[in-house]
């Protein structure tokens, strides 16, 4: 039984505001991807549900679904852009990561994760001059966090730059 001309109403966990923009008010990842896939399959979702949904499964760590629901979408988002850009990179696949993240930055998402991913996703791409610059912006954002630092060093040394390495590693013995 084929379904012709699907009406799609937004199931009880979407709320309209005043903006007539569904929008997502609990987390029920199994019910948003339901709702997704009704959507993705009869119609377009709209994209404050996408991103809402998205944020949702980043959350829970549901990085398989958000690749599916994000597939040939474009998204201008930045923070959808950055839970993109991870769960592509938890999946392992860098050079979609890396375009995602810089995408995120590019559109505003300019923290010290975003650059931090950015640059692992590169050095997976074997692009390790290239990341030791984005990894220098997260390191600028956070000089506490141990892992930018412990990355940061990683790539100073890989790239026969032990001076910045060394550098960092007696700078991070003064926050001990």
């Amino acid at each position: 039984m084929a379904i012709t001309n699907p009406k799609i109403t937004f199931p009880p966990m979407l709320k309209t505001n005043n903006r007539t923009t569904p929008t997502i008010n609990i987390a029920i990842p199994e019910q948003i991807l339901s709702y997704l896939a009704i959507g993705i399959e009869h119609g377009n979702p709209p994209s404050a549900v996408i991103n809402d949904a998205v944020a949702l499964m980043f959350k829970d760590e549901y990085y398989g679904e958000i690749l599916s629901v994000m597939k040939n979408r474009k998204s201008a988002n930045p923070d959808t852009l950055y839970y993109y850009g991870i769960a592509l990179y938890k999946r392992d696949r860098y050079p979609e990561a890396f375009q995602k993240l810089q995408e995120a930055i590019h559109h505003g998402k300019k923290d010290a994760r975003s650059y931090y991913y950015a640059a692992r996703a590169c050095d997976k791409t074997g692009k390790t001059g290239e990341a030791v610059k984005y990894m220098e912006y997260a390191h600028a954002m956070e000089r506490n966090e141990p892992a930018v630092a412990s990355a940061l060093i990683d790539l100073y040394r890989r790239l026969g730059m032990i001076e910045k390495a060394e550098k960092i590693v007696r700078s991070q013995k003064k926050f001990k």
